[in-house]
């Protein structure tokens, strides 16, 4: 009957990390923060462990091997989560942008243009313009200004907007006219 006391204890420490793995896993899944999974689970099998074996009786050396053995563990496994805080921390700037909002002639668009007359224009065979997104406000109010009012939608029109590689695949296919986009790499020539 001792030994049944005695498992009391084994088996609350077992079901309460159970618990706070299990809510904490699904918290740290929630949160978008996954990376922290594999250290978050490593230390709730070390303290597990650690309690474990704090029911026998170990040497100091066994002891000594099991904390540098987790230590180690625990380290290794917060190597990924801690760059990713680390990169997380970094401003950064999105490539990606609402086409839509800087579509030339929008009553909406967020384009800047400038308040002059422009000297040229252009009538007829309009010149097809591609390039990559981040540079799509700076084309699309070009067309704004030189261009005749009408709907050019950014996916299919005289003033289109994709991607860098994929506006030098249309410029060398004869799709499109110009580009604006940064220079082209070896491996896209």
């Amino acid at each position: 009957m001792k030994e049944l006391w005695n498992l009391i204890p084994a088996t609350a420490v077992f079901i309460a990390l159970g618990i706070v793995g299990f809510f904490g896993g699904i918290m740290l899944l929630l949160s978008g923060e996954r990376q922290w999974l594999p250290l978050f689970f490593t230390t709730l099998i070390f303290l597990f462990i650690v309690f474990v074996l704090s029911l026998r009786k170990l040497s100091r050396i066994r002891w000594k091997q099991t904390a540098a053995g987790f230590l180690l563990s625990g380290l290794l496994l917060s190597i990924w989560p801690l760059h990713q805080l680390y990169l997380d921390t970094r401003p950064t700037v999105s490539a990606e942008i609402d086409a839509y909002m800087y579509m030339p002639f929008q009553e909406d668009s967020n384009l800047q243009v400038l308040g002059e007359t422009p000297t040229v224009e252009f009538k007829g065979e309009l010149p097809r313009l591609d390039g990559a997104t981040a540079l799509y406000p700076v084309y699309a109010a070009t067309a704004e200004m030189l261009y005749p009012e009408k709907w050019y939608d950014p996916y299919d029109s005289e003033v289109m907007v994709n991607t860098t590689p994929d506006a030098y695949l249309n410029l060398f296919n004869g799709t499109v006219d110009a580009v604006f986009a940064a220079g082209p790499s070896e491996g896209q020539l």
